[in-house]
């Protein structure tokens, strides 16, 4: 999720500020605070058809995995920098041979992957809170405004706007023709795509800063009171609800019949999606700010002391955590080589899954809160240094 400067324990000081207040103090540094707009360099369009792509969704996909089906082997070497004028705490989505990016000046960029290249960049009006996902031409995101937006990939230009009491924070999730996300005041919404128009909204009676993930006709919430609930795709009718009892900011993750999510207080906690039932539950011994990555029966996931961890998805055994060398709030990416993290002191690093052992690190010019995605055969992050990273 962008700013310099903050006070590196946010999330330890649980006791004596209420959760709602911390979280929302750490959304908000993350957006690198309010700034003036700028206007959008060049007006040229996308010309090319946009078609979709795994990581048009953020995390790689509705289930939150962070794992693409074919993912890239990544060296760690930098093909391109793509400066884009503002710093980003929001995970690009990608679709077509392009990448969206949010940016904290409240404008959206777009940039061809291929060359590396500012394609173009279109004021937004607000800051984007959560990362864009793409869907049949159109990219939709959630903002400080309060609205879920949806824009027009080729141009940026606005097609419809959702209005909501408070800041969107809760990245979108997108199936069935549905833009499904939730809100501060608990409930689920969803909007039909091509319209805006709400299809169906659900209570969780807790507030929703997390993306939703959804598993086949089924959608996944956590809720910042510590509840996790299945949702049924195509009415929001309850499907199951457990108590977790810690705060949830991060989506949880669905992968071989298994939704797991992380808490704010450092619990790793795993149900049986069909029946709510609960698989296991380990601690990881620090704040979690972050959407475990999921793929070959193992769960990845940073820690806010600064380390990567892996787990059995089966059982929830520890196999490994490694040091990253700073807090990690960017969720890592599943290439086919490494475990993708990147640090608050701007550098990314490919961790060895089997191992955990550090395969390669290069620095950025400031820190990466911005999840990584994988795209086009190349790693691509943006720092709050202001560019786009393409790596090979």
């Amino acid at each position: 999720m962008a700013g310099s400067g903050r006070p590196a324990g946010c999330l330890l000081a649980l006791a004596g500020i209420t959760v709602l207040g911390i979280v929302i103090f750490i959304l908000h540094l993350r957006s690198g605070g309010p700034v003036s707009p700028k206007p959008a360099p060049g007006t040229g369009d996308v010309s090319a058809p946009l078609a979709g792509d795994p990581w048009a969704m953020d995390r790689g996909g509705p289930s939150r995995t962070g794992a693409a089906s074919d993912p890239p082997s990544i060296a760690g070497k930098i093909r391109w920098r793509t400066p884009l004028g503002s710093g980003s705490a929001s995970a690009p989505a990608f679709a077509g041979g392009f990448a969206f990016i949010p940016l904290a000046d409240t404008t959206l960029a777009c940039v061809d992957v291929k060359e590396g290249k500012l394609a173009w960049r279109r004021p937004m009006g607000a800051i984007a809170r959560t990362a864009a996902v793409f869907a049949a031409g159109r990219l939709f995101l959630g903002m400080e405004d309060g609205t879920i937006r949806a824009l027009d990939a080729r141009t940026g230009d606005a097609l419809w706007k959702k209005a909501t009491p408070s800041p969107v924070f809760s990245t979108p999730a997108l199936a069935g023709g549905l833009v499904i996300a939730g809100t501060k005041e608990g409930k689920v919404l969803a909007l039909r795509e091509a319209t805006g128009e709400e299809a169906w909204s659900a209570e969780l009676g807790g507030p929703v800063f997390a993306g939703l993930a959804v598993a086949g006709e089924a959608v996944h919430a956590a809720t910042l009171d510590g509840g996790a609930a299945k949702l049924t795709l195509e009415s929001g009718a309850d499907g199951w609800r457990k108590a977790i009892g810690e705060p949830l900011i991060a989506s949880p993750a669905v992968a071989d019949g298994k939704v797991v999510h992380a808490s704010a207080k450092g619990t790793l906690v795993a149900f049986d999606e069909a029946g709510g039932a609960e698989s296991w539950r380990v601690s990881v011994g620090a704040p979690v700010e972050t959407t475990p990555a999921v793929r070959d029966g193992r769960v990845w996931l940073a820690t806010s002391d600064g380390r990567v961890h892996c787990h059995e998805l089966a059982t929830g055994r520890a196999c490994w955590q490694a040091p990253a060398g700073a807090r990690v709030s960017a969720s890592c990416a599943a290439a086919a080589n490494v475990i993708i993290a990147g640090t608050w002191s701007g550098e990314i690093l490919g961790v060895d899954p089997g191992s955990g052992s550090v395969a390669w690190r290069f620095s950025t010019g400031d820190l990466i809160e911005a999840s990584p995605i994988l795209a086009a055969g190349l790693l691509l992050v943006a720092s709050q240094d202001g560019v786009l990273y393409g790596v090979e």
